[in-house]
């Protein structure tokens, strides 16, 4: 089969369309080209919804797909990708005059040697794998139940079972669908993230390289195609597009929110929701088409009913041929700006924080930009944000400073407002709203001397600390009174005004309050005698337990450090989001407040996290959750 000579061929007659004239113009020179002017969603995808016949062109060498590509763009006509159509919901709407969808043709996969094989874009996954294990090589038996393929698993990187089709490739070939150029690039060319190449829609996959290594182990190799064959039987009977969302992260699978929020079983008109799978719509077998829009709103209720019920936004797996037929559920993800860094003595910990926030923001279907702070001021990005998040460590990002800044801005942002931020900052002045609010703490006294007795009224053992600073710095136990002066100036160092508290011989404990209630508590239990510094982060004296629920903590202090968390949450102003430090008296089980953390650590060890998952809310729903009650909260 030869291209011809295709470059003098007249164009344009008149009264013709583009359709019209590509088979007029185009046929002849490629015998080889399958056209299908009148191609039905029943026959090119395996969900069959959509009731528009569209045009597609089915090409069988890379050669031959880009000379054709060349003369449908010097008809001006409009080139769309389609694979083996397994994921793709077409339309009910006809496509515009030229729109042609392109389809590479399933050629058998060529072994070249070394594991090496060579795939045509147009092959199935499956095909390709068996083919590799006939000879040998093997290795990706928990890709093998991915339907579709090779091109299709390639664009959206496919995965199953810890891996991605992209661990196994060597290099691709691309049609550039612009000028019907072809391109072989390396893996190295493209991020290849969760679900996605980063190929852009403007090329087409035409074929593909893959390394395979050779099988050590035979029957390890069958029992990996027997274990992935037994878990494909299991899924739902019918046509369907397989999974219908992209997990928002591999830890947080769509199947299980949309099962929490009771879709299994929902229907419009020919689709429903599997009972077996419930990320799965699924149809009976019937070979006519069926209504696009029917499998769309279906497709938007469960976007819709996901979103309300854990505040996830979920993006679809499939392609939506027609981007404008998805019914409008009135979802729309936030422009989120994340704040982190700083300058306090926690800018670290704040780095760390903010890192995990954005992502979870992003997993939670958000549009997240970061900003690393380092002057107090309002910026453009703030104002261009639909909510600005605060992750900001000591400094004026918890005393309440920027708060006052954003309030004035009339900005939205997450969290409490500036008082109740510079309230909990100052422990001391805390105290006076635990007082009010009848909530128990430690005796103390408040110095500002580094040469200030020991307080007469407070009896060694004491607590010396800075009255505004969090994460423990300056912190000691004193002791002596040989260690108090000491003591006193290393808490001077980090601020102007000393806390001296009665020192609780106990247990530890810490309650986060979200969103109006009480978390469950979490039991402290560090290797020194002193919760500090490297108790929470460095470990050189060993590991911390984190204990939720409680292991020693009776259930009805649980409940008291409960109780006291939300009393002193609701005296300062701020239900959203705070941290409570609290001490059980060993003597007597008495529960003392110690002090609140209006912006709580957001770190892999941070504590408020840890709460939350153990009261059934990830970390993208938390995070979710107080971004979107920022939106809402009067200004």
């Amino acid at each position: 089969m030869t291209s011809g000579s295709w470059e003098n061929v007249s164009l344009i007659p008149p009264k013709s369309t583009k359709s019209e004239l590509l088979i007029r113009e185009a046929a002849p020179l490629f015998p080889g080209v399958m056209l299908f002017p009148q191609a039905s969603w029943a026959n090119f995808s395996s969900m069959g919804a959509g009731l528009a016949p569209f045009f597609c062109a089915v090409v069988s060498s890379p050669e031959d797909a880009a000379a054709f590509v060349s003369i449908a763009r010097k008809l001006d006509c409009s080139l769309v990708p389609l694979g083996g159509g397994t994921n793709i919901i077409g339309s009910d709407v006809s496509p515009a005059d030229g729109t042609v969808f392109l389809k590479i043709a399933a050629r058998p996969p060529v072994l070249c040697g070394d594991g090496v094989c060579d795939v045509s874009a147009g092959a199935s996954l499956g095909e390709f794998l068996r083919t590799a294990r006939k000879n040998g090589f093997g290795g990706a038996a928990g890709l093998s139940g991915i339907p579709g393929t090779v091109g299709g698993a390639l664009f959206m990187n496919a995965g199953a079972n810890g891996l991605s089709i992209s661990d196994f490739l060597l290099d691709l070939t691309l049609l550039n669908l612009c000028d019907g150029t072809l391109r072989t690039v390396s893996r190295s060319s493209f991020p290849w993230r969760y679900r996605d190449s980063g190929i852009p829609a403007s090329e087409l996959i035409v074929s593909a390289r893959f390394r395979l290594p050779p099988v050590q182990d035979s029957s390890s190799e069958d029992e990996a195609w027997e274990k992935e064959r037994l878990r494909r039987s299991e899924y739902p009977k019918g046509r369907s597009s397989g999974s219908i969302f992209r997990n928002p992260s591999p830890s947080l699978p769509a199947g299980l929110l949309l099962e929490r929020a009771g879709l299994k079983g929902r229907f419009c008109g020919d689709f429903y929701v599997s009972e077996l799978h419930s990320n799965w719509i699924v149809r009976d077998p019937s070979p006519v088409p069926a209504s696009a829009a029917d499998c769309l709103t279906l497709l938007a209720d469960m976007q819709r009913r996901v979103f309300l019920s854990s505040r996830i936004i979920l993006k679809p797996e499939v392609k939506l041929i027609q981007m404008n037929d998805l019914p409008d559920n009135g979802i729309r993800p936030l422009n989120i700006l994340v704040l982190k860094g700083g300058v306090s003595s926690e800018r670290d910990i704040s780095l760390q924080s903010a890192a995990n926030v954005a992502q979870a923001l992003r997993e939670a279907g958000h549009r997240v930009s970061e900003y690393d702070i380092t002057s107090l001021e309002i910026t453009p990005e703030m104002r261009a944000a639909d909510v600005v998040y605060p992750v900001l460590h000591g400094g004026f990002g918890e005393d309440g400073r920027i708060q006052a800044l954003l309030e004035q801005a009339r900005i939205p942002f997450v969290g409490g407002g500036s008082r109740s931020c510079r309230i909990a900052m100052d422990k001391i002045e805390s105290k006076k709203y635990m007082a009010q609010a009848g909530i128990p703490f430690p005796a103390f006294a408040e110095i500002t001397d580094a040469d200030a007795p020991v307080p007469a009224h407070l009896h060694f053992p004491l607590i010396v600390k800075p009255n505004s600073e969090g994460s423990t710095y300056g912190l000691s136990l004193v002791r002596t009174p040989d260690e108090w002066r000491k003591a006193l100036s290393f808490a001077l160092k980090y601020d102007h005004t000393v806390l001296v508290e009665e020192f609780i011989e106990g247990k530890e404990a810490t309650c986060a309050v979200f969103l109006g209630k009480a978390l469950p508590p979490i039991e402290i239990c560090y290797p020194g005698s002193l919760y500090d510094f490297d108790a929470k982060y460095t470990h050189a004296q060993g590991e911390t337990e984190y204990l939720c629920p409680p292991r020693s903590i009776d259930p009805a202090v649980q409940q008291v450090i409960q109780d006291y968390s939300v009393r002193f949450a609701e005296a300062i102003g701020n239900t959203d989001m705070i941290r409570m430090d609290v001490m059980i008296r060993n003597s007597d089980g008495k529960v003392f407040m110690l002090e609140g953390n209006s912006l709580p650590g957001f770190t892999a060890s941070s504590l408020f996290p840890k709460a939350a998952k153990v009261a059934g809310y990830t970390c993208p729903q938390v995070c979710s959750m107080l971004a979107i009650a920022a939106c809402n909260r009067p200004r």
